[in-house]
């Protein structure tokens, strides 16, 4: 029940803003984001009030009075977002993409080998490629594309841009389904050997007169969790 919990607290929900607080008029994403800095959430598009138009959010674009935002967040921060920014209104997914650009949204698989382990942020794809990742998806569940967020081969990003700027961002990720599904043989043949070593060595536990072995079972699986969590490290 407490993982249960803990996953839908974490998964990310969709919410559009309006503006309405005065201490945030005239500030920029950036300034917002540092006021926020402990809440996880990312603003993917902006209604400009007085031009009506849709753009793809920066870190210099500049919050004005009634300006709309797209805001991706968790059930955990939503309401300190809302109050903090002003108030929730109801606009379809579909309001949210202008018919006259090329703004377009996809997702890209993370299957490049090197980005295992890297910060999305150390990336600087919004900077470079202007484009935003509103949504992570790992193991079915869709968590909020924060700039801390460490990524793993298999994450499938939500990226909204242009073609160009995604076409580059899918180059970076790699995006190849036939990489994914191609097995490291050489790690598979390492961990299990370390695990078949593993398994054969006798550990001694206070109070248990016999040595205990983990077995053929016990060490492999003690080594692959080892290497899922740390192997990134050691690439």
């Amino acid at each position: 029940i407490v993982n249960e919990e803990k996953k839908q607290t974490n998964e990310a929900i969709p919410i559009s803003l309006i503006v309405k607080n005065p201490a945030i008029f005239n500030r920029s994403i950036a300034e917002l984001s540092g006021l926020l800095q402990h809440r996880k959430f990312v603003i993917s598009r902006i209604l400009f009030h007085e031009s009506k138009k849709i753009e793809i959010v920066s870190s210099e674009t500049v919050l004005n009075e009634n300006d709309k935002i797209f805001v991706i967040t968790t059930e955990q921060d939503a309401e300190t977002i809302r109050t903090f920014v002003g108030q929730e209104i109801q606009m379809d997914r579909k309001q949210w993409i202008p018919t006259e650009s090329q703004l377009i949204s996809r997702r890209i698989l993370v299957t490049k080998p090197e980005l295992n382990g890297k910060r999305l942020g150390d990336l600087q794809l919004r900077r470079l490629h202007g484009i935003n990742i509103t949504r992570l998806n790992r193991s079915g569940l869709d968590l909020v594309a924060n700039q801390g967020l460490t990524l793993q081969v298999g994450d499938k990003l939500t990226v909204v841009g242009s073609e160009a700027g995604i076409a580059k961002v899918e180059e970076i990720l790699g995006n190849s389904m036939k990489r994914l599904n191609e097995p490291n043989l050489i790690t598979i043949f390492i961990g299990i050997a370390l695990g078949i070593l593993l398994g054969s060595l006798p550990i001694t536990f206070p109070g248990i007169p016999q040595p205990v072995k983990l077995g053929l079972a016990g060490g492999p699986l003690i080594i692959a969790i080892l290497i899922s969590r740390f192997g990134y490290h050691y690439k």
